[in-house]
């Protein structure tokens, strides 16, 4: 569930997940949500949730973007898949 104050990254992007979000950060989440479903190949959401121990909601919602990942979320689904999953930083160096 979202925190109070704080809209689910869904909500603050419009076209969620396939146009990109002006939030750097809800953008953040939507490139981690993308590469989740691309890390997934095809597999169910209930199957890869099992498969990195994270809940089945828990994985949905991420994908759905009806809430923000936590890092222990972000760390099992990295290590269950064995990539890299959070996108990089692509900010302007001083």
């Amino acid at each position: 569930m979202p925190r109070p104050g704080r809209p689910a990254p869904a909500e603050a992007c419009p076209g969620w997940p396939e146009k990109a979000c002006a939030d750097a950060a809800v953008e953040k989440v939507r490139l981690l949500a993308l590469a989740v479903t691309q890390a997934m190949d095809g597999r169910s959401i209930r199957s890869v949730a099992g498969e990195v121990g994270v809940d089945f909601s828990t994985l949905s919602d991420l994908l759905a973007g009806r809430t923000w990942p936590d890092s222990a979320t972000v760390a099992r689904l990295e290590v269950g898949l064995d990539r890299s999953l959070w996108p990089p930083h692509e900010g302007v160096e001083d």
